[in-house]
């Protein structure tokens, strides 16, 4: 539909009306705002204020240590959850069972874990044993048959 201007210079009126400018000769009413629209006005924090905002998880929160006393010296060890198989976390480059913990958390809460500091890391003796990969291991089988 189109509108065509009377040759009396109605023009402006008609641009007016259509436009709903003040003083127009029926000037347009604003239709209500609908849900959707007013709630898009609103502004959402960033997604970086929405990060910072979550609090963190505690990394280091395993259950409390026990200690193992075998003949090759006293070992720190955390034993969580029930079940089969026995997940064994061993960590290494110089780091001890609290590295595991996000990980130590979620695995015990499905079957049986345990988490141990080596000998000479954490809360564990020092050893006076070579440390190569057998003496590692019976250390971990007598801690574990403790």
């Amino acid at each position: 539909m189109s509108l065509k201007p009377a040759a009396s210079g109605k023009s402006d009126s008609y641009r007016s009306v259509l436009s709903g400018e003040p003083g127009s000769a029926s000037p347009r009413t604003e239709r209500p705002k609908k849900k959707a629209e007013a709630d898009s006005t609103k502004r959402r924090p960033s997604l970086l204020r929405r990060i910072l905002r979550k609090r963190p998880v505690p990394l280091d929160a395993l259950p409390h240590a026990t200690f193992s006393q075998t003949s090759m010296g006293v070992r720190s060890l955390v034993v969580a959850g029930n079940g089969a198989p026995t997940v064994v976390f061993e960590a290494g480059l110089g780091h001890g069972k609290r590295t595991w913990a996000p990980v130590f958390n979620a695995v015990s809460a499905v079957t049986r874990a345990v988490a141990y500091d080596r000998a000479g890391y954490g809360q564990s003796e020092a050893s006076g044993q070579s440390r190569d990969g057998l003496q590692i291991v019976l250390e971990l089988r007598a801690m574990l048959q403790t």
